[in-house]
């Protein structure tokens, strides 16, 4: 596949079994809040000429907000132990993570819904996992607060 569509996108998301819709120019998957993470995470893929992009982040985790020092501190230890994808702040103080995918050249498909696709969305949930126990405090995760 060399400069996928958007609607190659979606059936790659369909083979995956990932729920998602399409909103305007991006797809839009969520992934469910569950007993590791307690917020869903939203995920767009879009397209833009011969890049691919995927950005996760989750509404509902506010704590970050609260303390942007360790928001920062947390989203470099992540970027310096990782290569991708890459973790920040936007401008509301939520993290974000993101990570591009040239397709100017020939991809094989089962490529791209392994490691673009899957491998993105698997990571995201680590990433909110790692953030949730250190925002929440302690090995275990624990998401009563006082």
């Amino acid at each position: 596949m060399k400069n996928v569509a958007l609607d190659e996108m979606r059936y790659l998301l369909d083979e995956l079994g990932v729920r998602h819709m399409k909103k305007d120019r991006v797809l839009v998957a969520n992934l469910n809040a569950d007993e590791d993470f307690e917020h869903n995470v939203s995920v767009i893929f879009e397209i833009e000429g011969d890049r691919m992009r995927a950005v996760a982040w989750s509404c509902d985790f506010t704590e970050p907000r609260s303390n942007r020092i360790k928001a920062l501190e947390f989203c470099n230890s992540w970027n310096d132990d990782k290569v991708v994808p890459r973790a920040y702040l936007d401008e509301d103080g939520d993290f974000r993570l993101d990570l591009c995918l040239y397709t100017d050249v020939d991809l094989d498909a089962a490529y791209i819904k392994e490691n673009f696709a899957r491998l993105f969305m698997a990571t995201a949930w680590q990433f909110f996992k790692e953030a949730g126990r250190e925002f929440y405090g302690g090995d275990e995760l624990n998401f009563e607060k006082d």
